[in-house]
């Protein structure tokens, strides 16, 4: 049995910086709290594609729920840890999409997270996650009316087959021209086009622009 995850590092804050009347709290009070976020942004997420939606609530919530349960999340004073194990049924596709969202919400709410986790007595180091976001193992897209999956990094640059649930795999060579356009771009772009990113990229437009309006007016 293998699996794949992450580890989010915290650290108790001095007591002098902690707030008035503030005291740490039990490291299980950050699960919780990271928790929120993930199930509150992937729900949110997940609903603006019907596809993923399916996917989502018939698989990797469960999936999720699941190894929160058995103890593959865990939270000490040093570190939260995040990891999903494959079992009958689930396998390396579930595992990296489980990874890739969960990554994903943590980065994306990270000043969310700082201060729930500041109020809460701790501080949380997010550099070593950021590789593993801007640099995902895999990419994701709706292909032939299925939730995919292609990994950036491969052994063999040649081997650009599709990944599914239940080891069901799409070989390139068998694709229409149309296809492996289709496929091609998404590798020379590195453009995961799961609802997730979708949301986080035109989160990040919206804000790009109201900056770009600030700086505008401050010229003028």
């Amino acid at each position: 049995m293998g699996g794949i995850g992450f580890e989010l590092p915290v650290s108790p804050l001095p007591e002098e910086e902690l707030s008035p009347g503030r005291s740490v709290s039990p490291p299980h009070r950050l699960l919780e709290r990271v928790r929120d976020f993930i199930y509150m942004e992937l729900r949110v997420a997940t609903n603006t594609n019907k596809i993923f939606k399916k996917f989502y609530n018939k698989h990797i919530r469960d999936f999720m729920e699941d190894a929160d349960a058995e103890g593959q999340w865990e939270a000490t004073e040093k570190e939260l840890s995040f990891y999903f194990m494959d079992c009958a049924g689930l396998c390396v596709f579930e595992m990296e999409i489980a990874t890739h969202w969960l990554s994903q919400v943590i980065w994306y709410c990270d000043d969310n997270i700082r201060n729930a986790f500041g109020v809460r007595g701790y501080k949380v180091d997010f550099s070593g996650l950021e590789s593993m976001v801007k640099n995902p193992d895999m990419l994701f897209f709706v292909y032939q009316d299925k939730p995919c999956g292609i990994y950036l990094i491969r052994n063999d640059e040649d081997d650009k087959d599709i990944y599914t649930a239940g080891e069901e795999r799409f070989h390139y060579y068998e694709m229409s021209d149309e296809d492996k356009a289709f496929i091609d771009n998404i590798l020379k772009e590195k453009l995961c086009l799961c609802p997730l990113c979708v949301r986080i990229r035109k989160y990040k437009d919206k804000n790009d622009q109201q900056k770009n309006k600030i700086k505008t007016k401050k010229k003028k």
